[in-house]
């Protein structure tokens, strides 16, 4: 995947300083925490059941974080595809 440079950063590396000052100042809660650094570990977008699966945290709580991590404009969504975990068309979700 190519990066943008900036500087002697990427703006992959520099998403992820942000996303770390963030869980840092204690904005971020235990479960955002974990679900950002599945997705920053990953590297793709994911669906909220295969985040679930990962994460082992109920999906109902991981919609609940997914779109409070929308709002906060740390996630955004990606193109739409298969779910791996349904086989149902999904619009995923990444890091910004």
């Amino acid at each position: 995947m190519d990066q943008l440079e900036i500087g002697f950063s990427t703006v992959r590396d520099t998403s992820i300083d942000a996303h770390m000052d963030l869980k840092i100042s204690g904005q971020l809660g235990k479960q955002e925490k974990i679900i950002l650094d599945h997705l920053i570990r990953i590297g793709i977008g994911q669906s909220l059941k295969e985040i679930s699966r990962a994460t082992k945290i109920e999906i109902n709580a991981v919609s609940g974080r997914v779109n409070a991590l929308k709002h906060k404009k740390i996630l955004v969504e990606c193109e739409k595809r298969k779910c791996l975990v349904t086989g149902r068309r999904i619009i995923p979700v990444k890091c910004v």
